[in-house]
């Protein structure tokens, strides 16, 4: 009897420990795909950082490949320069006024400095758009004042144009008033006229 206890005995801490072994044999087998999860994600990580800095790299490249390709392209250097609706200056002296380099980008150009030029340089021109066209072209589009008065200085004799606003355009001879300007006569000018030239 005593040995059958014992066996009893034997076989239900055999059991036990077999419980034990079996839930441990169960949690090493559920550790492992855990810790594999735990790989997978981070290289999916690695991966997802990795290919967002070469996207980036990717992005900058064609950035600089484009801006080096805008600023050295034959599309976009200064070929020609046209003139339009001058009637008071020669295209050259427009030119000159200007100071626009032959082959230099045209993108490059600071035109708000070259309108701010001509207009101050030549008191006809009231207003000056830069356009960019074909081939290397670069268009100067000239909106011209007209002279609407002319002054008569008293003491000096001169006759000077003037525009509807009053801006000084020209010192002109006698020979060369026309009837359409409204002459104002024997006025005083204090000051000696300044030309914008």
């Amino acid at each position: 009897m005593k040995n059958v206890k014992k066996t009893k005995k034997n076989i239900v801490k055999q059991k036990r420990t077999s419980n034990v072994n079996n839930k441990n044999k169960r949690s090493v087998a559920k550790a492992k795909p855990k810790q594999y999860k735990r790989k997978k994600g981070k290289m999916k990580r690695i991966f997802g950082i990795m290919l967002f800095w070469i996207i980036i790299i990717s992005i900058c490249a064609a950035i600089t490949y484009g801006a080096y390709y805008l600023y050295n392209a034959e599309t976009f250097k200064v070929k020609n320069i046209k003139i339009e609706n001058s009637n008071h200056y020669e295209e050259e002296e427009i030119k000159e006024t200007a100071s626009i380099e032959q082959g230099k980008n045209m993108l490059l150009l600071n035109r708000n400095k070259i309108k701010k030029n001509i207009i101050q340089k030549l008191p006809y021109v009231e207003d000056v758009k830069i356009k960019i066209a074909k081939n290397g072209t670069l268009r100067i589009i000239i909106t011209e004042r007209v002279s609407k008065y002319i002054l008569n200085d008293k003491n000096t004799s001169k006759y000077i144009k003037v525009d509807k606003y009053g801006i000084i355009l020209e010192e002109v001879p006698v020979e060369n008033i026309s009837m359409e300007e409204l002459t104002l006569f024997g006025l005083i000018l204090e000051k000696e006229l300044k030309f914008r030239y």
